[in-house]
């Protein structure tokens, strides 16, 4: 495990940081080995997963933020490129015998990446992130992998 976390370490250290979907498609100057490296911010509780999804399914990733992600990191290939996702979602404290065996119990351990996170740099918004990802998608002509929900109706009277 040790090896593992320096090898991420360093390409945290020499990746591109990146804010905006459209610079997944981007190739980065200089090195186009670089890994290119996303900070969110989302609470993994399924609940929260609808604003994960979009993303998830054009990066051909699972939808659920903690499946497939080793301390609150994905580290994937996308177009030929290495990502990684990296969520700096920190639980609050646990102060009750249920809240200790609730289902994030030692998840805070994820925030250790954050000592890589530029101090200019902001976690993006996943939402806005996955639809300009789309967008970008959309105008080389590479159709996106998200199929949104289906509307849903009222069948009150």
């Amino acid at each position: 495990a040790a090896a593992y976390d320096e090898r991420l370490g360093r390409l945290l250290e020499s990746g591109v940081h990146i804010r905006h979907g459209k610079e997944l498609l981007e190739q980065p100057e200089g090195d186009p080995s670089k890994a290119k490296i996303v900070w969110y911010d989302l609470n993994p509780h399924p609940r929260y997963e609808k604003k994960f999804k979009p993303l998830a399914a054009d990066l051909q990733i699972w939808h659920q933020v903690l499946r497939g992600s080793r301390q609150g990191m994905h580290e994937v290939r996308f177009r030929g490129q290495k990502v990684l996702l990296i969520n700096i979602f920190k639980p609050k404290p646990c102060v009750t015998k249920a809240c200790r065996n609730s289902w994030f119990k030692g998840y805070s351990s994820q925030t250790k990446w954050i000592k890589y996170l530029p101090r200019e740099h902001k976690a993006v918004q996943l939402e806005t992130f996955a639809s300009e990802l789309r967008a970008a998608l959309a105008e080389r002509g590479i159709p996106s992998k998200w199929i949104p929900p289906p509307a849903t109706t009222s069948t009150k009277p």
